[in-house]
């Protein structure tokens, strides 16, 4: 089955935003794409999760961070979303207090 990006991340839920702010690396993409299998969309919140620890375990700025923050509270997922705000980011070396004022609004 051969599908644009585009179509994969409508199809795996991702919210627009991941594509339209670049978080969505090539990288990660092309290899969700290729391990991809009918059915796979039942659970694709493992797909959003490996793209967020794709960010987490690297060297992410602040601002990446923040947009992180963003995407989860888009993200469909509330339950990971939650944790990874709440545990993972914090753990990260570009956390700040922007970072942090950007998990408690509650706005965005």
């Amino acid at each position: 089955m051969h599908m644009t990006k585009e179509e994969f991340v409508e199809l795996m839920k991702y919210p627009k935003e991941w594509l339209e702010w670049d978080m969505l690396p090539d990288i990660v993409l092309e290899n969700q794409m290729n391990e991809y299998k009918p059915g796979h969309e039942n659970s694709s919140e493992h797909n959003r999760n490996g793209a967020f620890q794709f960010w987490l375990r690297g060297e992410a700025s602040e601002e990446q961070l923040i947009k992180l923050v963003k995407l989860s509270k888009l993200d469909p997922e509330k339950i990971m979303c939650r944790y990874i705000r709440e545990k993972d980011i914090p753990k990260c070396t570009a956390f700040s207090e922007l970072v942090a004022d950007e998990i408690s609004n509650e706005s965005t």
